[in-house]
């Protein structure tokens, strides 16, 4: 089981996020991820050799796009 799976809103989330957490709260694909951030409506950072996203960027697209994950 994820993070993403045991989380009940924002504040249970690290501050930062791998794609596949990413893909996983908005349930869509890395393409898609990868996309958001060549439009410019998602930023990350590479640590290592792995991309991260900061957990408020994602929240602020998630609200933005009315697509909160724990929204009923």
């Amino acid at each position: 089981m994820t993070i993403i799976n045991q989380a009940t809103s924002w504040q249970d989330l690290p501050p930062l996020l791998t794609t596949a957490e990413v893909c996983a709260l908005f349930r869509v694909s890395p393409r898609t991820v990868d996309k958001w951030v060549e439009n410019g409506d998602l930023r990350r950072v590479l640590l290592g050799n792995a991309w991260k996203y900061p957990k408020q960027i994602v929240r602020n697209l998630a609200e933005n796009a009315n697509a909160d994950p724990w929204e009923e």
